[in-house]
């Protein structure tokens, strides 16, 4: 069982990416960052599910479809790990 990130990319598409911990240290994956570290990949896919959740609930109290345009920089937000 290794340690997964969730990790996010400047001028990326994706929302987000799921790494193991150790490919961060891959050249290639040098400008991912990570913002929230799980046991395993099973709990990386329940963190996403969740984070996912937060991000929508103030849309969804007002009625109104999530724009997740505005997810990156809600997830940047005070989530990079440091």
């Amino acid at each position: 069982m290794s340690r997964h990130c969730l990790c996010l990319r400047k001028n990326d598409n994706n929302l987000l990416h799921i790494l193991a911990l150790e490919e961060l240290d891959k050249p290639f994956y040098s400008d991912f960052r990570p913002i929230k570290q799980t046991k395993d990949e099973e709990e990386a896919f329940e963190a996403v599910k969740e984070m996912v959740k937060d991000f929508c609930k103030p849309f969804w109290d007002k009625g109104q479809a999530p724009d997740f345009q505005q997810f990156k920089a809600w997830a940047w937000k005070g989530r990079e790990m440091r």
